[in-house]
Parts: structure tokens; sequence; C-alpha cells
């Protein structure tokens, strides 16, 4: 990814250095949250990060567009993605990003894990079931995955065709990168 972005004259770096801005500073807000064992204070810090977040993206695809390659690279593409798969107080706005990830997706431009758990977090808040198996429930310490997945055989022939690990794999996997560090 990075090296065919190096390989593009990008048409609007400046929209791309906004988005490394946010997307560190949603980041920033994410380890704290994890750090204090989801502290209140914590939360509502969040919450008030992903809040700006996408008022300021909102208003930049009402005036610009959503963003493309062409203009902040495939990177940029990612971080877009990061800002709306946490935009969950506006479900209707990450159903309308899914449409354009998907555009991205089918000429090569974002990848396939991204998609696969945009596409989930868009079904799961619709009240569906997961088509690809990858949103967990950190909040309240419980793995609800399995509870929302209706046909796990099908999840992972969707899973494979999208060329992502299968599903206990990328279980273990997110359990290992969440999971309390012990000191």
């Amino acid at each position: 990814m990075k090296r065919r972005d190096q390989a593009r004259s990008l048409s609007h770096p400046e929209l791309l250095k906004e988005l490394e801005a946010r997307v560190e500073l949603d980041q920033n807000a994410r380890r704290r949250l994890l750090a204090s064992g989801f502290a209140e204070r914590d939360a509502q810090a969040l919450a008030s990060v992903d809040a700006k977040n996408l008022r300021w993206l909102m208003k930049v695809i009402n005036t610009s567009g959503f963003p493309t390659a062409s203009q902040v690279g495939e990177y940029g593409l990612q971080l877009t993605w990061l800002l709306v798969q946490h935009a969950d107080q506006h479900p209707e706005f990450q159903r309308q990003a899914l449409g354009e990830f998907q555009r991205h997706h089918a000429v090569g431009e974002f990848g396939a894990t991204e998609l696969a758990r945009l596409t989930d977090r868009v079904l799961k808040k619709r009240g569906g079931a997961q088509a690809f198996g990858t949103q967990f429930d950190w909040g309240s310490g419980v793995n609800e995955q399995l509870q929302q997945i209706e046909n796990l055989a099908e999840v992972e022939r969707n899973r494979q065709a999208l060329g992502l690990m299968p599903l206990a794999d990328y279980g273990c996997m997110m359990y290992e990168l969440r999971k309390p560090k012990s000191g």
C-alpha cells in the first residue's frame, strides 16, 4: 500500500495529514480507555473524539466528496476507514461509507480485512448477523461474536473468499491483542 502510494502524486496531501492527526487522537483515546479498564472519564473523552472526527469527516465529504486514493493514497483510505469504523453514533453514515469502500476494494485500493470489519459493523448495527465474524463487544467483557453468527460455515466461506484467516485464528489473535497486560 505505502509503496503504491509513493508512486502517486497525491492531490490532497493536506487532507492526508489531517487524517493522520485525527487517527492519532482516535488511537490515543482508545489506548487510554483500555489502559484505564474502561474508566468513565476515558469513555467520555473517547466519545468526544469520535464525535469531533465524525463531524469533521462528514463536512469533508459534504464539501469535497469521499476521499479517493488519488487524493490521499490507499493509506489515507485506510485512515478514513478507521474514522468511519469508529463513527458508531451515525450508523447510516457508516452504511453509506461502506458502499464507497466496496468500490475502492473492487479496484484494489482498499483492504479486505477493513472491508469485512466495516461490513460486519454495519450488519450488526442493523440487527443482522455478521458475515465475517469480525466484531466483538469489548466494553462488556463479553465476546458476543458467536451470538451474532447464524451460520459458522458460511462465515468461514465468506472469510476465505476475501482471503481472511480462519475465524478461530482471528478470535485468538484479537484476544491476545486486547487481553489485559500483566505487570
